[in-house]
């Protein structure tokens, strides 16, 4: 199931909606459309920063904050 369209969600708040992923196995990012939350752009997020998916709520929360991407514990 894609992960296309689901919105993403940093410790912080919102960041946008999952634009790209891969669904290869062994390739785990995940590319995030920031409008209209930022300036406008994509982010690609690293393996490891997607906490879970929530599938019923079309949402998957990251460890990451939305000023600048560093990790929360």
């Amino acid at each position: 199931m894609s992960l296309i369209g689901y919105e993403v969600r940093a410790t912080d708040g919102p960041v946008g909606a999952v634009h790209e992923a891969a669904e290869e196995i062994g390739s785990t990012y995940v590319v995030v459309d920031t409008d209209p939350w930022t300036a406008g752009g994509r982010l690609l997020l690293p393996p490891g920063t997607t906490v879970r998916v929530d599938r019923r709520a079309e949402r998957t929360p990251v460890n990451r904050t939305v000023d600048g991407g560093r990790e929360r514990p």
